[in-house]
């Protein structure tokens, strides 16, 4: 850029250029009130369609995401303006809808390019609660299904769908459910504490379906050590592994005991 002295200008150039400068701060101004609105607007678009219906939605924004959709909710802290541009880049306007609210930055993308969600956790290093495919008779669901996630979840984007059957079972462990479970599962952390691995193997044993392959390429073992293992915790626990209800029953104490 070359800058212009001011002496070097005469009176009309000079006219010239301040209207210029004015023109521009205007439009600044201008598009930075038009930002605003459309976040005003956006919100209460978001609003109505937690009463769950969606008509304000298609009149104002002309279409939105198609169902099957999902519904995410970023963290509060979450830098909503960075999340909204880059939203804009990577999407059209009928395959994700985005607002701003007091729960969380919002999320609705048909379920087809659900994928983005994933990338904005990765891409911002947010968390992003992210709900069961809905329609729009069921937003304020999908809603309150991507908030719970949020809550429950680690890092990244969670759904509430990975984390619906552990939660019955944090409502389900009383006191006593609990020490049942540390009862049950005595026998494989009294082996540990002397030095074993069985109880770790086993958790990731039942993520991956009880399929050892997997299972074992994470725990980095071979598949028959890992083998090994539950053999050995099946006959600690005097619990048939070989089926779904032993492995049922070791799940549920698994996720009720307190750690150790």
């Amino acid at each position: 850029m070359i800058a212009i002295a001011a002496g070097a200008l005469d009176p009309e150039a000079r006219a010239v250029v301040t209207s210029v400068i004015a023109m521009a701060g205007l439009a600044l101004d201008q598009g930075e009130d038009l930002l605003r609105q459309r976040r005003r607007l956006h919100a209460q678009v978001l609003s109505s369609l937690q009463l769950d219906d969606p008509g304000l939605a298609r009149r104002v924004l002309g279409s939105v995401p198609p169902a099957p959709f999902v519904v995410a909710v970023a963290d509060p802290d979450a830098p909503a303006d960075s999340l909204s541009q880059w939203w804009e880049r990577v999407s059209e306007p009928r395959e994700a809808f985005t607002a701003e609210s007091d729960a969380g930055y919002t999320m609705c993308v048909t379920a087809e390019r659900e994928e983005l969600v994933d990338e904005a956790a990765a891409r911002f290093g947010i968390r992003i609660g992210v709900s069961s495919p809905a329609r729009y008779d069921e937003f304020s669901r999908a809603h309150a299904e991507a908030l719970a996630a949020l809550r429950r979840g680690g890092t990244g984007a969670t759904r509430f769908a990975d984390t619906e059957a552990a939660s019955l079972l944090r409502a389900l462990a009383t006191e006593d459910a609990q020490l049942a479970a540390s009862a049950r599962l005595a026998p494989l952390r009294d082996h540990d504490a002397a030095g074993g691995d069985l109880e770790r193997s086993l958790r990731v044993w039942l993520t991956h379906d009880a399929r050892l392959e997997p299972a074992a390429a994470e725990l980095g073992i071979h598949r028959h050590t890992l083998r090994t293992r539950v053999t050995q915790a099946s006959r600690l626990l005097e619990l048939d592994l070989g089926g779904f209800p032993g492995r049922a029953e070791l799940w549920a104490a698994l996720q009720t005991a307190p750690p150790r």
